[in-house]
Protein backbone atom coordinates (compact mmCIF):
# COMPACT_ATOMS: atom_id res chain seq x y z
CA UNK A 1 0.00 0.00 0.00
CA UNK A 2 1.31 3.27 -0.74
CA UNK A 3 2.02 5.96 1.68
CA UNK A 4 -0.28 9.62 1.46
CA UNK A 5 2.20 12.15 2.09
CA UNK A 6 1.30 15.54 3.14
CA UNK A 7 1.86 16.86 -0.17
CA UNK A 8 -1.00 14.49 -1.43
CA UNK A 9 -3.57 15.52 1.29
CA UNK A 10 -2.85 18.92 0.36
CA UNK A 11 -3.73 18.71 -2.77
CA UNK A 12 -6.58 17.03 -2.65
CA UNK A 13 -8.01 19.78 0.28
CA UNK A 14 -7.58 21.77 -2.59
CA UNK A 15 -8.99 19.89 -5.41
CA UNK A 16 -12.36 19.43 -3.08
CA UNK A 17 -12.19 23.26 -2.35
CA UNK A 18 -12.21 24.26 -6.17
CA UNK A 19 -15.20 21.50 -7.03
CA UNK A 20 -17.10 23.17 -3.80
CA UNK A 21 -16.48 26.85 -5.09
CA UNK A 22 -17.54 25.97 -8.66
CA UNK A 23 -20.54 23.78 -6.85
CA UNK A 24 -21.68 26.58 -4.74
CA UNK A 25 -21.46 29.29 -7.60
CA UNK A 26 -23.42 27.64 -9.91
CA UNK A 27 -26.00 27.13 -6.93
CA UNK A 28 -25.97 30.69 -6.06
CA UNK A 29 -26.55 31.83 -9.54
CA UNK A 30 -29.60 29.41 -10.06
CA UNK A 31 -30.71 30.40 -6.75
CA UNK A 32 -30.55 34.10 -7.97
CA UNK A 33 -32.26 33.43 -11.33
CA UNK A 34 -35.45 31.80 -9.15
CA UNK A 35 -35.72 34.77 -6.53
CA UNK A 36 -35.14 37.30 -10.29
CA UNK A 37 -31.97 38.99 -8.97
CA UNK A 38 -29.56 37.73 -11.50
CA UNK A 39 -30.22 41.03 -14.07
CA UNK A 40 -32.98 42.81 -12.60
CA UNK A 41 -30.73 45.24 -10.18
CA UNK A 42 -28.86 47.59 -11.50
CA UNK A 43 -24.91 46.66 -11.93
CA UNK A 44 -25.78 42.91 -11.16
CA UNK A 45 -25.54 42.36 -14.85
CA UNK A 46 -21.69 43.03 -14.40
CA UNK A 47 -21.51 41.49 -11.71
CA UNK A 48 -22.60 38.63 -13.18
CA UNK A 49 -20.17 38.48 -15.97
CA UNK A 50 -17.67 38.29 -12.87
CA UNK A 51 -19.39 35.91 -11.05
CA UNK A 52 -19.01 33.75 -14.26
CA UNK A 53 -15.51 34.32 -14.73
CA UNK A 54 -14.58 33.31 -11.15
CA UNK A 55 -16.68 29.77 -12.34
CA UNK A 56 -14.76 29.66 -15.25
CA UNK A 57 -11.07 30.36 -13.43
CA UNK A 58 -12.44 27.86 -10.83
CA UNK A 59 -13.21 24.88 -13.03
CA UNK A 60 -10.02 26.15 -15.39
CA UNK A 61 -8.06 25.63 -11.73
CA UNK A 62 -9.99 22.17 -10.98
CA UNK A 63 -9.13 20.65 -14.30
CA UNK A 64 -5.28 21.58 -13.62
CA UNK A 65 -4.95 19.79 -10.15
CA UNK A 66 -7.03 16.90 -11.90
CA UNK A 67 -4.63 16.59 -14.90
CA UNK A 68 -1.64 16.81 -12.23
CA UNK A 69 -2.92 13.73 -10.81
CA UNK A 70 -4.67 10.33 -11.62
CA UNK A 71 -3.48 7.75 -14.16
CA UNK A 72 -1.61 8.69 -17.31
CA UNK A 73 -3.32 7.21 -20.58
CA UNK A 74 -2.89 4.06 -22.37
CA UNK A 75 -0.67 4.13 -24.84
CA UNK A 76 -1.84 2.80 -27.60
CA UNK A 77 -1.03 -1.04 -29.25
CA UNK A 78 3.04 -1.48 -29.24
CA UNK A 79 4.02 -4.08 -31.13
CA UNK A 80 2.05 -6.72 -31.92
CA UNK A 81 2.72 -10.42 -30.87
CA UNK A 82 3.92 -12.62 -33.89
CA UNK A 83 1.82 -16.00 -34.08
CA UNK A 84 4.11 -19.16 -34.64
CA UNK A 85 3.08 -20.66 -38.46
CA UNK A 86 3.13 -24.15 -36.21
CA UNK A 87 1.96 -24.95 -33.15
CA UNK A 88 4.45 -26.38 -30.75
CA UNK A 89 3.51 -27.71 -26.91
CA UNK A 90 6.98 -26.15 -26.01
CA UNK A 91 6.03 -22.38 -27.29
CA UNK A 92 5.55 -20.05 -24.51
CA UNK A 93 1.77 -19.05 -23.19
CA UNK A 94 1.77 -15.69 -24.84
CA UNK A 95 3.05 -17.48 -28.75
CA UNK A 96 0.44 -20.08 -28.42
CA UNK A 97 -2.40 -17.41 -27.34
CA UNK A 98 -0.86 -15.77 -30.65
CA UNK A 99 -1.34 -18.88 -32.54
CA UNK A 100 -4.81 -19.38 -31.24
CA UNK A 101 -5.64 -15.97 -32.51
CA UNK A 102 -3.91 -16.05 -35.32
CA UNK A 103 -6.09 -19.78 -36.22
CA UNK A 104 -9.49 -18.23 -35.00
CA UNK A 105 -9.42 -14.47 -35.94
CA UNK A 106 -10.90 -12.12 -33.87
CA UNK A 107 -12.63 -14.16 -30.95
CA UNK A 108 -13.51 -13.94 -27.30
CA UNK A 109 -11.21 -15.65 -24.78
CA UNK A 110 -13.46 -18.85 -24.42
CA UNK A 111 -12.77 -19.75 -28.58
CA UNK A 112 -9.01 -19.13 -27.56
CA UNK A 113 -9.51 -21.62 -24.80
CA UNK A 114 -11.16 -24.20 -27.11
CA UNK A 115 -8.21 -23.69 -29.58
CA UNK A 116 -6.10 -24.40 -27.04
CA UNK A 117 -7.57 -26.93 -25.42
CA UNK A 118 -8.21 -29.16 -28.62
CA UNK A 119 -4.19 -28.80 -29.08
CA UNK A 120 -3.27 -29.79 -25.81
CA UNK A 121 -6.14 -32.18 -24.55
CA UNK A 122 -4.05 -33.69 -21.42
CA UNK A 123 -3.92 -30.20 -20.22
CA UNK A 124 -6.52 -29.59 -17.08
CA UNK A 125 -9.36 -27.39 -18.41
CA UNK A 126 -9.90 -25.29 -15.26
CA UNK A 127 -5.79 -24.24 -15.33
CA UNK A 128 -6.08 -23.34 -18.75
CA UNK A 129 -8.77 -21.21 -18.38
CA UNK A 130 -7.87 -19.47 -15.81
CA UNK A 131 -4.31 -18.75 -17.48
CA UNK A 132 -5.69 -17.62 -20.96
CA UNK A 133 -7.79 -15.42 -18.86
CA UNK A 134 -5.25 -13.75 -17.21
CA UNK A 135 -2.77 -14.05 -20.17
CA UNK A 136 -5.00 -12.30 -22.42
CA UNK A 137 -6.24 -9.86 -19.92
CA UNK A 138 -2.10 -8.72 -19.31
CA UNK A 139 -1.31 -9.09 -22.86
CA UNK A 140 -4.46 -6.07 -24.00
CA UNK A 141 -3.08 -4.04 -20.88
CA UNK A 142 0.95 -4.09 -22.42
CA UNK A 143 -0.72 -3.79 -25.67
CA UNK A 144 0.12 -6.42 -27.25
CA UNK A 145 -2.86 -7.13 -28.89
CA UNK A 146 -6.02 -5.63 -29.71
CA UNK A 147 -9.48 -6.10 -28.04
CA UNK A 148 -12.67 -4.51 -28.47
CA UNK A 149 -15.57 -4.75 -26.03
CA UNK A 150 -18.97 -6.74 -26.74
CA UNK A 151 -21.24 -6.46 -23.83
CA UNK A 152 -19.68 -7.41 -20.93
CA UNK A 153 -16.90 -9.33 -23.17
CA UNK A 154 -13.79 -8.54 -25.14
CA UNK A 155 -13.09 -9.75 -28.54
CA UNK A 156 -9.51 -10.13 -28.52
CA UNK A 157 -7.15 -10.20 -32.05
CA UNK A 158 -3.96 -10.04 -33.20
Amino acid sequence: MTKVTEQDVIMFLEEKVASIQVELSKAQSALDAFRGTALSAPGSAKMAVNSSLKNQAAAIELAALKQKRGRKPRASVKAAVEAPTEYNSKLKFDKKIAYALAKAGPSFKEDVFKVLNDLEPEVDPKKLDKDVTVKLSSMFKKGLVKAEREGRKYRYSL
